[in-house]
């Protein structure tokens, strides 16, 4: 074991500006004529994950561009943390390869205490699919029987949705980067609170939630072509901010209206924009809608 407490064999965290917070694995431990301590080290990746020729090469670092590796995060670790905050080292690298670890196996949500993070996967995945809604559905007000699911956005809104049935008030934040999926998280979100609010109810009370429902999503398009637009890093990137106010009867708890509020809209697009990007949508479907 060198003085640094790092030993042959374990694994850490590089840091560095172009490998930022790579798990890797001490292979070799050496001193310098100088007296510093310096450790080769090799990449570990996820079984899924691909890798390239160059990634797999050597490094020599010292010990101030490693940190230290939670036991979760070792290859092969037979239990991952369901709730990440249970990590005895928790830091943002840490939290990273939790994250991509799931990524690779298509799990594409972690939870971090209250908050759900999720990784756009750019696809569909059979296991998010309304298939599996009824799983979360027949919990109703059993909110400790959502830690034996797996985690999901439904798990947010389950768990909303029967503390504002408490009395207590409620509100979803949903944030994220460019091309992260913000927008799409909210309709699924939206989609879960209308189902989950009449699956219990009679067939004239749901079919009325499921109106009101198709009249929030329908307006989202429109909303999209009036503000979104391509972007470097998103063909369909949302340039405003939206705060959504669901109402729901207090008869039967289902959802019976919503008022969207849109804010913070990127005006400057509308006469200009950097190389390689367009403005909004409305512009380009107008012309070619246009007759000759």
């Amino acid at each position: 074991m060198s003085t640094t407490g790092i030993s042959l064999g374990d694994y850490c965290f590089t840091l560095s500006a172009d490998d930022h917070s790579r798990l890797v694995q001490v292979t070799s431990i050496q001193t310098t004529a100088h007296g510093e301590v310096q450790y080769s080290v090799t990449p570990v990746y996820s079984p899924n994950e691909p890798s390239t020729n160059s990634a797999r090469e050597l490094r020599k670092l010292s010990a101030e561009l490693l940190l230290p590796c939670d036991s979760h995060c070792h290859p092969g670790h037979l239990r991952p943390p369901c709730d990440l905050l249970s990590m005895q080292v928790l830091d943002l690298p840490n939290i990273l390869q939790q994250v991509r670890e799931r990524y690779w196996r298509d799990e594409i949500y972690s939870i971090l205490g209250p908050i759900v993070v999720a990784v756009n996967p750019f696809q569909s995945l059979e296991q998010y699919s309304d298939a599996h809604m009824q799983e979360y559905l027949t919990l109703r007000g059993d909110l400790k029987g959502l830690e034996e699911r797996p985690v999901n956005l439904w798990t947010t809104a389950h768990r909303t949705y029967y503390d504002m049935l408490q009395g207590q008030p409620q509100s979803i934040l949903v944030s994220g980067e460019s091309g992260s999926g913000k927008t799409e998280s909210c309709k699924i979100i939206l989609a879960y609170l209308a189902t989950l609010s009449t699956a219990f109810q009679s067939q004239d009370v749901k079919d009325f939630a499921e109106q009101v429902t198709a009249k929030i999503l329908q307006a989202s398009p429109i909303l999209e072509a009036f503000g979104n637009a391509v972007t470097a890093r998103n063909d369909n990137s949302s340039r405003f901010g939206k705060f959504v106010k669901l109402q729901f009867d207090p008869q039967h708890n289902c959802l019976r209206s919503a008022e969207t509020q849109v804010y913070l809209l990127e005006k400057t697009r509308v006469v200009g924009h950097t190389e390689g990007e367009r403005s909004y949508h409305i512009f380009y479907q107008l012309f070619a809608g246009a007759s000759a």
